[in-house]
């Protein structure tokens, strides 16, 4: 700006030196020239991966919701039949977390659907005190995890094969977690659910919020599918030279965007706020499917013409269409 303004100092006065009124007007058009230049769209490589916006507000106030639940069974306000359910849930996490037999998990699964139905029939308000109960249960347990790195029964009780399966994602080293305080409680959450097979019931779903908080989470901590994982190790394992192994890990790191691409579309089905055109063109881009890429910039601005990610848009474009040529 500071050369801008010199430069034009500098034609200012040659022209008021001249005399000349005609070229002193023409003053204005040089600028807007100058200033058109600057504002043309140019190609750049895209990089950052939109997240969803998450209500920290709206979802704090979901978590003080289930707190409050969760205190008044902890005061003692739960019907013998859920308190059995409760037992029965805890039972069948414990042989899950010791890896127990197909029979035993049978037989305890087979016990804890029998005292669901029973509880059931009391209706949903205590079954979301139970989940609201186990819910802090959990997150008490995985601090203590967290602290010492044992993996206590009452983890064991109330998170089954939480660690195993952490750690065969990726997300768990040692006993350091991926997953933050907000994270474990929507996981959670939505596992609880799922296990009893409430988690499409009204009553029961995530919250907005919560979903978003699972998505930023998945976008960020991204991985190829576990059953390509285990094939890309094999691979890696047998591989002769350092040539065969870097493109192994560029095939693992292009599944894993396709792993992503998934997780935005499913992103997009709950939250129309999510600039799904937008996140699919930056990880077609990352993919190498540069053709992909600029027909999702081009529906990005189709649909938002003006926005915070439009002129990152037509700089992604121009890109995709240089990288595709």
């Amino acid at each position: 700006m500071r050369c801008m303004r010199a430069w034009l100092a500098s034609v200012r006065a040659q022209l008021e030196s001249s005399g000349s009124g005609r070229r002193l007007a023409l003053i204005p058009l040089a600028v807007a020239v100058l200033f058109g230049a600057f504002m043309l769209p140019r190609a750049t490589v895209p990089e950052a991966l939109p997240l969803p916006t998450v209500d920290v507000r709206a979802f704090d106030k979901v978590v003080a919701g289930d707190r409050a639940l969760a205190a008044a069974v902890f005061a003692g306000s739960l019907a013998g039949e859920l308190r059995a359910l409760g037992t029965t849930i805890r039972d069948f996490h414990t042989l899950e977390a010791r890896d127990a037999s197909s029979s035993e998990l049978y037989e305890a699964r087979r016990k804890m659907d029998v005292t669901f139905v029973v509880a059931q029939a009391l209706g949903n308000s205590g079954l979301l005190k139970l989940r609201a109960a186990h819910i802090e249960e959990f997150i008490h347990a995985v601090d203590h995890f967290k602290k010492t790195g044992e993996e206590n029964a009452e983890l064991a009780a109330v998170g089954g094969s939480f660690v195993r399966r952490m750690r065969r994602e990726g997300w768990c080293v040692g006993h350091t977690l991926a997953l933050g305080d907000r994270e474990l409680r929507a996981f959670y959450k939505q596992m609880w659910s799922t296990l009893l097979g409430l988690h499409n019931a009204p009553e029961f779903k995530l919250s907005l919020d919560e979903q978003r908080v699972i998505y930023a989470f998945y976008l960020t901590h991204a991985h190829a599918p576990e059953h390509l994982r285990a094939t890309f190790a094999a691979a890696r394992a047998r591989a002769k030279s350092a040539e065969e192994c870097a493109s192994l890990n560029e095939g693992e790191r292009m599944a894993s965007d396709s792993w992503r691409i998934d997780k935005v579309t499913r992103l997009e089905a709950i939250d129309p706020a999510y600039p799904a055109h937008f996140a699919r063109g930056v990880l077609q881009f990352h993919r190498g499917r540069f053709g992909a890429a600029a027909e999702a910039f081009r529906a990005h601005l189709q649909g938002h013409p003006s926005g915070p990610l439009s002129l990152r848009a037509q700089f992604h474009l121009r890109a995709a269409l240089h990288a595709e040529r």
